[in-house]
């Protein structure tokens, strides 16, 4: 999901590709700041749920990436994004992966997911205006 700025765009909205594409390809850089972290692990994680399912991403990672990715979501403003992963994530620790209804649920929670993110402009309009309000969250370029 990496960003290319087309050249005749300001020099802010160079930067903000910079962010992101160092978010996206290097995990928010070897100076990454808060923003760039949360940053990093919202793409990463989004990255796993169009792949394979949200069930799929968070089965894929260790809990703390998990846990980044909620704290990610939410600091860009993604509640109900974040809302879903907190629900898979007890659905999984209560046992629901061995359950007869895992089809149902994860029919449910990849429909919530895409309600919450119905494209990734969603993820770039939030990461736009969290940069807006305090591009000190972000390492410089």
């Amino acid at each position: 999901m990496a960003r290319r700025a087309a050249p005749c765009q300001d020099r802010r909205m160079n930067v903000t590709d910079e962010i992101w594409n160092r978010a996206a390809m290097h995990d928010g850089g070897p100076d990454a700041r808060d923003g760039d972290l949360h940053l990093a692990a919202v793409i990463g994680t989004h990255g796993l749920i169009m792949s394979g399912g949200l069930i799929d991403a968070v089965q894929r990672v260790a809990p703390e990436q998990v846990a980044n990715a909620e704290a990610g979501y939410r600091w860009l403003r993604l509640h109900a994004a974040a809302d879903v992963i907190v629900m898979v994530r007890h659905a999984v620790a209560g046992g629901a992966l061995d359950d007869d209804a895992i089809d149902t649920l994860e029919e449910r929670v990849d429909g919530e997911y895409v309600g919450a993110i119905p494209s990734d402009q969603v993820i770039v309009d939030a990461f736009e205006a969290r940069f807006n309000d305090d591009p000190s969250t972000f390492a410089p370029t």
